[in-house]
């Protein structure tokens, strides 16, 4: 674990036995992310141990860390198995406002939907969306391995596409693979040929997508 993230550690037990067994309170080392779980409470919620991946979302915040935001709150997550989730995220940054961990909240609330199913048919839709879950993102989905979160990653960005590899252009693959980067893929060990397999290219072809965006990034 690195060692400026020892402080926040009680903080996770804390946090975990005042909110219930409802919360799942976890600490992620972001210098490690296969691994990146480094204190975890109630992980029944999700499935997941010390010692276990980070999310899609945590991949998005290290490929493009928020220059002027502190945490992020009330955004939607999910279980691999599909259950709902209200979230929030605090970075933890160190002296040079890189951010290295995040301390993470993860609050079952299926037991809120299926009231708010019950309240909306008794007194109609009386409840928004708004008031039930705010900050969007692209949300978060909890509980998956390393390899799984590659693959759903690399799934939905080809569905994106519109899914029929086998006719889409250079042109459209290296835009997809230019997608693959802003989620933080190539940032895990095997990404890019999971990305080849999928796109039916060679990781040499990979390989060259990414220097050239590298390249476009350079000159702008």
């Amino acid at each position: 674990m690195n060692e400026l993230l020892k402080p926040y550690v009680p903080l996770v037990d804390f946090l975990a036995d005042y909110l219930g067994s409802n919360a799942e309170v976890l600490l992620h080392d972001l210098t490690n992310l296969e691994h990146s779980i480094v204190k975890i409470r109630n992980g029944h919620i999700s499935g997941r141990k010390e010692g276990d991946p980070c999310t899609d979302f945590a991949l998005r915040i290290v490929q493009k860390p928020p220059e002027d935001k502190q945490y992020s709150t009330n955004y939607k997550s999910c279980h691999k198995d599909g259950f709902p989730m209200k979230s929030g995220t605090f970075f933890i940054r160190n002296a040079g406002n890189r951010i290295i961990g995040m301390l993470c909240i993860n609050i079952d609330s299926t037991q809120y939907t299926q009231m708010r199913i019950f309240l909306d048919s008794f007194f109609g839709n009386a409840f928004p969306d708004a008031l039930i879950s705010t900050e969007s993102g692209n949300g978060e989905t909890l509980g998956k391995s390393i390899v799984e979160t590659m693959d759903a990653i690399i799934a939905k960005t080809v569905a994106d596409f519109g899914g029929q590899t086998a006719v889409l252009s250079p042109e459209r693959k290296e835009q997809i693979i230019h997608r693959l980067n802003d989620e933080g893929v190539f940032q895990l060990k095997g990404a890019v040929s999971k990305a080849a397999a999928a796109l039916n290219l060679s990781e040499p072809s990979v390989y060259r997508y990414l220097n050239n965006l590298k390249k476009t990034s350079v000159d702008t």
